[in-house]
This record gives C-alpha cells, structure tokens and sequence, in this order.
C-alpha cells in the first residue's frame, strides 16, 4: 500500500505531511480551541485550593469537582488529543520522508500523559518533555516539504503581528478587526500569531496583487513602520497619555475643593505614620531631624531602618510642599523625598545622639548595575543606640 505523504493541513487527519508553517497554525487552533476546555478547570482548581500544597494532588480536586465539569472536561481531552496527534504524526511523516508509526507514538508519549491528572509535578515534567518535542517537530526541517519552492504566503508577516486590525484595514484583511474583541481575552495573543503566520496569504490575496516582488517590497515596508509604532510610537503615546493623566490628577488634587478634601486626608495619613514612628521632629530648609526611641531603634532591622530613613524624607518633603501649597502656584516650589533624604537625620529621643542618616557614596563611570545597588545600600550609615 503506497504512503499518503502529500501536504495535509486539516485540523484533524492522519494522512500526509504537515510543513513548519502548518504545524505551527494548526497548534495555535488547538491550542485556542483547548482554551474553552481548561479555563473552567483552573478556575475551579483556583477557587478550591486551600494551599499550594493541593497543587501536588490535583486528582482529589478533580474528583470532588461538580459532575458538568468533569464530564465537560473529560469530553474535552477527548478532543484536544487527537487533533494534537494526528498533527504530530504529519510532522514527523516529513521529517521522517515516510510514515513510521513506531517514532510517532514515541514522540506523541509526552503529551498523552501531560492530560493525565495524576499531580502538578507529573504533569508539568510531560509538559516540559512535550515542549522540547515541539521545539524540535517546529524547527528540524522536513525531508518533504524542503524540496518544495519557496513559497512567500509562508513567511511570517511582522507588520501583520504588530499591526493586527491596523495593518488588515490597509490590506483589506478585515478578519484582523477579531482582534478589538480577542485582544480582551485569553485568545488575544494567539490571534496575533495567527495575523503574524497568515498575514501574507491575506494581503495578497485580499489586494489582489499580480507582482510578487512588489507586494514582498510592500510587506516589508510595512514591517518597518510597525515595528517603529510598536517599539517606538506606541511606548511614547503612552508615556504622554500617563504623564497627561497625573497631570490632571495632580491639579484636581491641589486646585479643586474636592481635591483639598483628598490632600487634607493624604495630609493628615502622613501625620499619623509621623507620630506612629517619631517620638518629635523638626523640619528645616537644610536639615531634618527626626527622634526616635533607642528602645524603638534596636529592635529594627537593616531594611527597616532603611525605610524608616526613606519615611522620614517623604514626610519631609510633605510638609514643605504643604507650606508651598499656600503661595500662588506660579510662585511653588516642590520638594522631592529623594532630595530631602539627603539632608534627613534620625537622632535618639533619649539622648540626641545620631543614629541614621543618607551620605550618597561616589559611583565609578564604569560601574555595572550591581556595583551601583551595592553604593545605593552603602550610602545608609546607621549607629547603634546607647
């Protein structure tokens, strides 16, 4: 009997070969399809795990979980399985160049016991062997399919991936306008791969383009421009729109009466972590003081200290910002903790002796990120207590 080993790209059939691009898809519909499966399942496993220690018994909460959703879940195994093998096998009848059942089932072993709920850490080695099996079926070239000619519908079109609906309304691609309402659910990001890995197809066929290498041209343009937006356009605009928000924000909470009303409760917030930690303090325009208990301060540790200080500097800088807050605006001047942490002291309640206070230590031009965390932690200079 002759082996069927012609391009084969169904969701569900076990004859034929299934190219990179195709196998690729065809997961990215299981693997949405899957979705209305799991998400009930997890979210019953959420809501009924008393500990992260259920994780490793999942079974038990599998069993005591209402009869509809077990059955939807078993029903839905049943499915996903055999769309996952049947796209396994065709993989691997290329990669082999002939159908070779026993390697098929091999590789296939993996994922047939990741749906086994047995226990989370079972469960997640299958997943993690299934993956290097998938890394491997997704990149080893097939011994059929790369004889074929290049084909340019099975590039992966980026402008399509970053654009989505954007993109699809200049090429006339109005499925990518799905993404407005997947963008919102779990199945957002898999229909960007979808736009990414059909994109080509779409926009040539949707234009009508008669010249391959002027469409190519065209696409890569394209490309170009939206990774630009992405990378580029897309973080600026919302750094404008956040920096617009706190704007108006800021002015609704100083200028407005309801925003005094806010200010007035932030205000007084501050005043009672003041008097929580600090038995007094005084508040100059080069220096602060602020005085706590030697009993109080023995008992803090290296990182409480720390905060302490940082607490000290911000309400600080709160109190001058309240004074500058009576002046016109356009005569204001605001404080920054990180400035008034330069110029912050704690000293002891008891006997006024110096126990805390911010040197900035000198950072090397060449120092790497860690060198410059450990001068950070260096500039507290702390005392013990007598």
């Amino acid at each position: 009997m002759k082996e069927d080993l012609t391009i084969n790209t169904k969701l569900f059939s076990f004859k034929g070969i299934l190219g990179r691009h195709d196998f690729f898809l065809n997961l990215i519909y299981i693997s949405m399809i899957g979705l209305f499966v799991i998400i009930p399942l997890n979210i019953y496993v959420a809501c009924s795990m008393d500990s992260i220690a259920d994780l490793l018994n999942i079974n038990k909460l599998f069993l005591n979980a209402p009869m509809f959703l077990k059955i939807w879940t078993i029903a839905g195994y049943c499915v996903l399985l055999p769309l996952y093998i049947s796209t396994y096998f065709r993989r691997l009848n290329d990669i082999n160049g002939k159908v070779n059942y026993v390697i098929n089932i091999l590789c296939v072993i993996p994922l047939i016991c990741s749906y086994l709920l047995i226990s989370a850490l079972q469960i997640g080695l299958s997943l993690i062997t299934s993956f290097i099996v998938f890394l491997v079926l997704l990149f080893k070239e097939g011994k059929i399919t790369s004889q074929l000619p290049y084909d340019y519908k099975k590039e992966f079109n980026w402008g399509a991936f970053f654009g989505t609906w954007l993109w699809g309304l200049y090429n006339k691609s109005y499925i990518t306008l799905l993404n407005l309402i997947l963008w919102f659910t779990p199945w957002g990001a898999y229909f960007k791969l979808i736009c990414g890995l059909k994109g080509n197809e779409w926009a040539f066929k949707n234009k009508k383009w008669n010249n391959v290498t002027k469409f190519n041209r065209s696409q890569e343009r394209q490309t170009t421009f939206w990774v630009i937006f992405a990378f580029v356009i897309t973080p600026l605009l919302w750094f404008l729109f956040t920096a617009a928000v706190l704007t108006i924000f800021t002015l609704s909470m100083t200028d407005s009466e309801n925003g005094k009303q806010n200010m007035s409760k932030i205000e007084k917030f501050v005043d009672s972590i003041a008097t929580s930690y600090f038995q007094t303090y005084s508040i100059g325009e080069n220096k602060n003081s602020f005085y706590v208990l030697n009993s109080d301060w023995k008992t803090y540790s290296f990182d409480e200290k720390i905060q302490l200080l940082r607490t000290a500097s911000k309400i600080a800088a709160n109190e001058k910002n309240k004074k500058e807050n009576a002046k016109e605006y356009s005569k204001r001047k605001y404080y920054y903790s990180y400035d008034e942490l330069k110029i912050t002291k704690i000293y002891s309640a008891d006997n006024g002796k110096l126990l805390g206070e911010y040197q900035a230590a000198e950072t090397k031009k060449d120092a790497g990120f860690l060198d410059i965390v450990k001068d950070s932690i260096k500039s507290f200079k702390f005392y013990d207590a007598e």
